[in-house]
């Protein structure tokens, strides 16, 4: 925690994806292309 309060850690890059390309999404993550945090959305 003490690395990451000085900043010395990068953010997990965040991605927000519609909840309609949901399968898309999943099987991207499935297969590795997704790096870092995906979030589905309604909005």
């Amino acid at each position: 925690m003490g690395l990451a309060r000085k900043g010395l850690i990068n953010p997990i890059p965040t991605t927000c994806y519609k909840l309609d390309g949901a399968e898309d999404v999943l099987n991207s993550l499935a297969a590795g292309k997704i790096f870092g945090r995906a979030i589905l959305s309604d909005a």
